[in-house]
């Protein structure tokens, strides 16, 4: 069974919207944007997407019932303005990704900060948005250059085996360690 309570308050929407569209505002490259909202089914009435494609008509809009990996592994870089799991897959499988978040809306404990303050400070995560698209359109033409830079990768590695760790063989892992615990 699963439970998932997953609060939304209007703030938190409203400052979202306004976070994607001062973004968009500054990104140079919108035409090259694919934006993946959620469904209309979660969007708690306010129809995201909608509002986006209403104030800027050279966005291109994904359908969020389509898996994500597919659409992750065709896309140049991974954009996220949201906490959600989306970005740590992205970073778990090396996929150049920028995440721009409000410091009102996320707030991270002291054992997590020092990994998101390295992811910070290569680039990887913004807390503003004019700041994500001013990196994006001084990276985007030779995306590579950046993200493979070894302290690009090292701040990376180390947040992804601390926060976001990907293991093809997870259920073997899994299995050693129930057992491990079991016979402790």
């Amino acid at each position: 069974y699963r439970l998932l309570l997953k609060e939304m308050s209007s703030g938190v929407l409203s400052e979202r919207l306004d976070h994607t569209m001062r973004f968009l505002k500054y990104i140079s490259k919108r035409d090259k944007l694919l934006i993946r909202g959620n469904n209309s089914r979660s969007q708690y009435g306010w129809g995201l997407s909608e509002r986006i494609a209403d104030h800027y008509k050279d966005c291109f809009f994904d359908d969020p019932d389509k898996p994500f990996y597919p659409v992750l592994k065709e896309c140049k870089m991974f954009l996220s303005n949201a906490a959600h799991t989306t970005y740590l897959e992205a970073l778990a499988v090396n996929k150049p990704t920028v995440v721009f978040l409000s410091k009102n809306i996320c707030r991270f404990n002291s054992e997590a900060l020092p990994y998101f303050n390295s992811l910070q400070k290569v680039g990887i995560l913004h807390y503003s948005p004019e700041s994500a698209a001013k990196h994006i359109n001084a990276v985007y033409d030779n995306i590579d250059s950046w993200w493979l830079n070894e302290e690009v990768q090292r701040a990376r590695e180390s947040f992804v085996l601390n926060h976001a760790l990907y293991d093809s063989n997870w259920a073997r892992k899994w299995i050693k360690e129930f057992n491990r615990v079991i016979n402790e």
